[in-house]
């Protein structure tokens, strides 16, 4: 599959009647782990981005300090490092910039129920919440978001550690897509749509 890069033209956009709804934004998160002192170790936030469906604009792409002493950057996955987090806006700051951006929209993201914890937010009302891992992709051996940017977008994402913009981006587009093909299409093996 082709690496990651920006649709050629708007098909990868919801189709005529099926657009992205108006002021939806899209949400990842990169997670380390912490401890605090007397507290279990957690996944704390790392980094986040928020992303315009509209126009795919980066609307907030931040490194954040979190609360407690990280015991795990998760490099391997996330890639943050400790330099990355040195200076970075305390938790309490990129926490407000994120949702001031999120609240009241429609938000998109691939396992949202993650970046909603570690955001310590979660919007009001669910039927602002699209989830692109439970969207109704049909029968999967694999629901990951590298898997589905595979099989239904046709690009190669997360090859190394992954990137919040690019993943965002990526639940954005897959949301686009069923948008376009419909739940009927997308549950039906990719041969016979």
């Amino acid at each position: 599959a082709p690496a990651f890069a920006p649709p050629a033209d708007a098909s990868a956009r919801g189709a005529p009647g099926r657009a992205l709804p108006v002021g939806a934004v899209s949400l990842d998160c990169e997670m380390v782990k912490v401890r605090r002192s007397g507290s279990a170790e957690h996944f704390a936030l790392g980094r986040v981005c928020v992303v315009a469906a509209a126009d795919e604009a980066v609307l907030l792409d931040t490194f954040v300090r979190p609360d407690g002493s990280v015991t795990d950057y998760l490099t391997r996955f996330s890639g943050l490092t400790e330099p990355l987090l040195r200076g970075a806006p305390s938790f309490a700051d990129a926490r407000a910039a994120a949702i001031a951006l999120l609240d009241g929209r429609v938000v998109v993201g691939h396992g949202l129920d993650a970046d909603f914890k570690a955001l310590r937010w979660r919007p009001a009302d669910d039927s602002l919440v699209v989830d692109t891992r439970t969207l109704g992709w049909g029968p999967r051996v694999s629901l990951k978001l590298r898997d589905l940017a595979r099989d239904e977008l046709g690009v190669a994402v997360q090859a190394g550690a992954h990137c919040p913009h690019e993943d965002a981006l990526t639940a954005l587009r897959l949301y686009a897509r069923f948008l376009r093909i419909g739940a009927d299409a997308a549950a039906r093996p990719r041969a016979l749509r």
